[in-house]
């Protein structure tokens, strides 16, 4: 298949290296891949923690997955959760004493107009109503490290998605260099392009393109939406004898048409043809 892919570039590329310099070619040729929209996320497990185990994994590979639904949760998520029960009744508690010690003290402001209580009296009721607002203040700060912490402990969807990977399941530790599952926007796939500097000039958003590959029984038709702003080093390599591996390319984001069909093949490499007739800009 490789072999294939490195003969379609040179079939786009060859007859347009040898056009005149300062002419427009028609057609962009680039190695290519299938990727969901914005990437695949890979979820990983609180870097403050050594190890973790997943004590819960509601999901499997293949699931459909909302922004916010639980992917997994740690071993200690219970624990972290009665932390943040405890810390809610404190703040109720912490509630009830900051108003009777107001009360408390609107009585003694009364009383001290009347000359009923002495300064210090007064002064000692004040001091106690603002010790219990800085008890509801502390309280109302562990609450929200408590839940900060519980958080932690549970790992959601960054996205709506697909689940296309799990690399740890119940009872297992949580590998430091594979994470958790993976995940990615399957509903917009995309066809990410390494188009070499010296043909990025003629790429513009808007222009169609198509993505071919032998594993594919039919092209995907698609339409540049994004051209990364910066260069990068090629990282898709054909197997053409004397690959210009050194030269910079651009990363041009394609649309696909068909993500239903993309979807399926997730990281399949293959060639990316750009149309480039049409310049809006």
């Amino acid at each position: 298949m490789k072999g294939s892919i490195a003969v379609l570039i040179c079939f786009f590329t060859v007859p347009l290296a040898l056009a005149d310099g300062t002419s427009q070619p028609e057609k962009i040729g680039a190695l290519a891949h299938l990727e969901p929209h914005n990437g695949i996320y890979l979820l990983a497990g609180p870097s403050s923690f050594v190890s973790v185990k997943i004590s819960a994994m509601p999901v499997q590979e293949g699931q459909r997955v909302n922004k916010g639904d639980v992917i997994a949760e740690f071993d200690m998520a219970n624990v972290r959760k009665l932390e943040v029960s405890i810390a809610k009744t404190e703040i109720e508690r912490a509630k009830v004493d900051a108003a009777v010690k107001k009360r408390e003290l609107d009585h003694a402001h009364k009383l001290f107009q009347d000359k009923t209580i002495s300064q210090e009296s007064f002064n000692h009721q004040n001091d106690a109503s603002e010790l219990a607002k800085l008890a509801l203040q502390k309280a109302q700060l562990n609450y929200e490290r408590a839940e900060a912490l519980y958080n932690k402990m549970i790992i959601r969807s960054p996205i709506d998605g697909l689940v296309l990977a799990i690399y740890a399941h119940d009872g297992e530790a949580v590998s430091q260099t594979l994470g958790i599952a993976e995940i990615g926007d399957v509903d917009h796939m995309e066809a990410v392009a390494e188009v070499y500097e010296t043909d990025i000039k003629y790429v513009r958003e808007g222009q169609s393109a198509i993505f071919r590959s032998p594993a594919l029984d039919k092209p995907l038709a698609g339409t540049v939406t994004r051209i990364a702003p910066s260069f990068t080093r090629v990282t898709i390599y054909s197997t053409d004898p004397s690959p210009n591996s050194e030269s910079r390319v651009v990363k041009v984001f394609i649309s696909l048409e068909d993500s239903a069909l993309a979807a399926r093949f997730i990281n399949l490499q293959g060639t990316a043809l750009i149309d480039t007739s049409h310049q809006e800009n």
